[in-house]
């Protein structure tokens, strides 16, 4: 009868042998594993600050002025510096023509892509659709220019560059005024946008009216504004003054009688034209109808012919 209690006995001592046993093969796996561990720690870390410094050093030393280049070409750019248009007077050097200072506002499409959200309250400052504005700005997306508004006042641009959106900047243009308006507006003809001579005078002589614009260079921050002159690349060189024949008294004179005779006769249109009888030199010309060449609204072809 003791024969089973004695086998019990073994196998539970033998049980106990074995799990001695494996847990000193644990313990002896574990002390083996550990220093490897650390070892693939430690060299993670080594390749991961390796390659840190590497790149450090590529930037800073081997390669500094490579990445100086590139840090200015970001930064750095060649504007032009619109040039003024010459005037355009009387014989008497009263003003006929003449350009006063405007801005224009424009945009990096590229750099305000990633905030489309900031061009609601610019868009809004300048009367524009936003929706319209995001599309045009999608499909221009590689361009590094785009016009949104031309020729503001200059408070205008101010207040749209307080919004401080991506990519928005101004600059300077000129925007042409004729003070004696629809009175001259045949003699005088006008320009576009761009100030190119389309009619009259300012056609006639527009190559020595326009004068040459100048470049220069600017530093930009990264919403595209100008904070520092560099160097100017090349002057402007402004327009030229042309001086006319034309009695601006005798203009006046001359389109407001001309007028009143239109009404009087029912007449389809009327000219007139003064001329000084020793010199043969034109002292004033008018045409009916007219136009104000100020509101380009009026500019249509029955308005702008020159039936003189």
């Amino acid at each position: 009868m003791k024969l089973p209690g004695r086998k019990k006995q073994a196998s539970a001592r033998r049980r106990k042998a074995s799990a001695k046993t494996a847990r000193k093969v644990s313990r002896g796996t574990k002390k083996t594993l550990m220093p490897w561990r650390r070892l693939s720690v430690l060299l993670v870390f080594f390749v991961a600050v390796s390659v840190l410094v590497g790149k450090a050093l590529d930037m800073q030393v081997l390669r500094s002025e490579f990445y100086q280049q590139q840090g200015k070409a970001r930064q750095v750019r060649t504007v032009s510096i619109a040039a003024h248009r010459g005037d355009i007077v009387d014989r008497n050097g009263q003003p006929l023509a003449i350009s006063a200072p405007v801005e224009s506002i424009w945009i990096n499409p590229g750099e305000v892509q990633d905030e489309l959200d900031a061009l609601s309250p610019l868009a809004k400052l300048l009367s524009l659709d936003e929706i319209s504005l995001r599309e045009k700005i999608r499909r221009n997306s590689q361009r590094e220019f785009m016009y949104l508004k031309r020729h503001a006042s200059p408070e205008l641009a101010a207040q749209a560059l307080t919004l401080s959106v991506p990519g928005v900047s101004t600059q300077n243009e000129y925007h042409r005024y004729y003070p004696s308006g629809e009175v001259s507006a045949h003699v005088l003809g006008f320009v576009d946008i761009d100030d190119n001579g389309q009619e009259g005078i300012e056609r006639a002589y527009d190559k020595s009216l326009k004068g040459v614009p100048g470049k220069k260079r600017v530093m930009r921050d990264r919403l595209g504004r100008v904070f520092e002159d560099i160097e100017r690349i090349a002057p402007v060189q402004p327009g030229q003054t042309i001086a006319l024949s034309i009695d601006k008294r005798l203009q006046y004179l001359t389109y407001r009688t001309l007028k009143a005779a239109v009404i009087k006769h029912n007449a389809v249109a009327g000219s007139a034209v003064v001329l000084d009888v020793k010199t043969g030199e034109v002292l004033a010309m008018a045409n009916q109808p007219s136009f104000n060449v100020n509101d380009r609204k009026q500019l249509t072809p029955q308005a702008t012919r020159n039936r003189a």
